[in-house]
């Protein structure tokens, strides 16, 4: 109720400063030019936005693909496990493991995930996205480090934590991606953090065709951590930070010493050199510079009227704004686990045996498979990137979730739809059957239950929850993919088998595809402050937030004399 009450009261203060007419007015006793909202011009003239060209689209591309470069370490730390475990399961390996702790030694990076992206929330608001991204690199070069030279299951669960704190800390790259990018182009430049992945994976299964073993790719994997650290070096920070959180972490008083907005000096004037630089053109920079000032003066409304600056964890809860897209957002990542995305990834060689009912396999064929998996997932990737910018997230999303149902589906009745004995066989026919449900899995997954649920966490959240928000968000489901897959070897046996398990995630994927038309709106096209204006309640009754296709068809806000200024 308090936060609600803060939010009516900003807006009250804007409506106020805006006047009946919709021009700017001073208070009493003041000319028009001391108003700070004055100062901004945000009524002022912009040039009609032209059409992106590439000369627009290359910085804001080069600076997302730095910031992704740590991201594949996510997808290394994923991938590693189905390297690692056949090779320790061996009668001849040099730490030898049990079932139990092969299953911590796969599930231990995701425990300790959670640490990382909750710490990286504080880290990007008080130190910033950029620099919080090269912390990500000291815990990532100590968990190879450690990996590369570990002689004991202690000693690979205490590498697997360490990669697991820096794989949380990767979750910066959402944050970073999603407030330099243009509004057109950040549905596919979010979506890079899902080909950052894959690329890791498939990366992780390469390596270990090519070299020798697991501790050569261990090492290889702490010389790209060095290349990342080396490439976060150039781009440039967040102007969204530089503007709302430089001083202090908190936001100073728009039309304070450095809160005009021109570029005579201080915080303002670094914001205003970044979004020169990522957009060259004028007329795009234009638009980028009047959406920040309408950010920087909402939030000096608010901290004049007592808000402003981060949320912490009670008001994220409680405020309309954060508490309904949070929400949305947990639902989603929990579906994504149920409906098996991530096991397949980290038992990779165990769900391709037990699909083929096979207690061990051809090593070759296996790591042909492993590679046709990482392969198809990276491309699918990449044309889900592509796709994004033009069809949007539900459409995207819920076809893939359709793929993904039908494909477990079909893996689930392989032994008994047709009878036949050769399928049934434990044979190399058998197998490759299996594998091509699979990869269909991992494809159509990865245009969209894989990708979108991670990118939404940067566009959903408002920016005063987006740090701490978007590490609770990512806290929270990495909570669900260790229950996922620390749990998978128990719930194979409990529920009669792989195939059995296989019937679950298809079930969990068309929940999740009805689930995603009913309570997701798109964000394709619409500014990070219009998401917000969505969930804030400054919409019509007809324009709800659980509506499904078309959320934003007949959008209507209530404060027309505020929010007309964002269209």
């Amino acid at each position: 109720m308090d936060g609600q009450k803060k939010d009516e009261e900003r807006n009250g203060q804007l409506m106020a400063l805006r006047g009946d007419g919709g021009e700017l007015e001073a208070p009493r006793g003041a000319t028009q030019e001391d108003t700070p909202l004055a100062r901004l011009d945000i009524d002022e003239e912009c040039p009609a936005e032209k059409k992106l060209t590439w000369r627009d689209t290359i910085p804001q591309l080069y600076v997302s693909l730095c910031a992704h470069s740590i991201v594949i370490h996510a997808g290394i730390n994923m991938a590693f496990s189905s390297i690692l475990l056949p090779e320790l399961s061996k009668e001849n390996s040099e730490i030898p493991v049990n079932s139990d702790e092969a299953s911590w030694i796969a599930s231990s990076v995701t425990l300790s995930t959670p640490v990382g992206a909750l710490l990286a929330g504080p880290l990007m608001d008080r130190w910033g996205r950029r620099a919080t991204a090269r912390i990500a690199c000291i815990p990532l070069a100590l968990a190879w480090t450690t990996m590369a030279l570990a002689r004991s299951v202690v000693t690979l669960c205490l590498a697997r934590v360490l990669a697991g704190i820096g794989g949380g800390l990767t979750t910066v790259a959402l944050v970073y991606v999603s407030e330099c990018a243009h509004p057109r182009l950040r549905p596919a430049l979010l979506c890079l953090n899902s080909v950052a992945v894959s690329l890791g994976v498939l990366a992780a299964y390469a390596a270990s065709a090519v070299l020798p073993s697991w501790r050569w790719v261990a090492w290889s994997s702490l010389g790209l951590a060095i290349i990342s650290l080396a490439a976060l070096t150039t781009p440039p920070e967040s102007p969204h930070w530089l503007m709302l959180f430089r001083s202090l972490h908190t936001i100073e008083p728009v039309g304070g010493p450095e809160g005009d907005l021109s570029e005579g000096g201080g915080r303002a004037s670094d914001a205003v050199k970044v979004l020169r630089r990522l957009n060259p053109s004028e007329a795009h920079f234009a638009e980028a510079l009047r959406r920040l000032r309408l950010q920087a003066a909402e939030r000096g409304a608010a901290l004049k009227g007592g808000g402003g600056g981060s949320w912490g964890l009670v008001q994220i809860l409680t405020r309309r704004a954060s508490r309904r897209p949070l929400l949305l957002l947990l639902l989603l990542l929990l579906l994504q686990q149920l409906s098996g995305t991530y096991v397949i990834v980290f038992y990779a060689v165990d769900v391709l045996r037990g699909l083929a009912g096979k207690a061990t396999g051809d090593e070759a064929n296996e790591a042909i498979a492993l590679i046709l998996l990482g392969s198809i997932r990276l491309i699918a990737s990449v044309v889900a990137a592509v796709l994004s910018r033009r069809i949007g997230r539900k459409s995207l999303c819920a076809v893939s979730g359709i793929g993904m149902c039908i494909a477990s589906l079909s893996s689930g009745v392989l032994d008994t739809s047709g009878g036949s004995t050769e399928l049934s066989s434990p044979s190399g026919s058998s197998t490759w059957i299996a594998s091509a449900f699979v990869l269909v899995h991992v494809c159509t997954s990865a245009l969209g239950v894989m990708v979108i649920p991670w990118t939404l966490i940067g566009e959903l959240l408002p920016a005063e929850a987006r740090g701490l928000g978007g590490g609770l968000s990512v806290c929270i489901a990495y909570a669900f993919m260790f229950g996922a897959v620390k749990g998978f070897p128990e719930a194979q046996n409990a529920i009669g088998g792989t195939k059995s398990l296989f019937l679950f995630f298809s079930a969990s994927s068309f929940v999740g595809v009805v689930f995603l038309l009913l309570c997701i709106p798109e964000t394709l096209g619409r500014s990070l402050h219009e998401i917000e204006n969505h969930f804030s309640g400054k919409l019509s009754p007809k324009s709800r937030w659980w509506l499904g296709w078309n959320a934003w068809s007949d959008v209507k806000y209530k404060n027309d004399g505020v929010n007309n200024i964002n269209r």
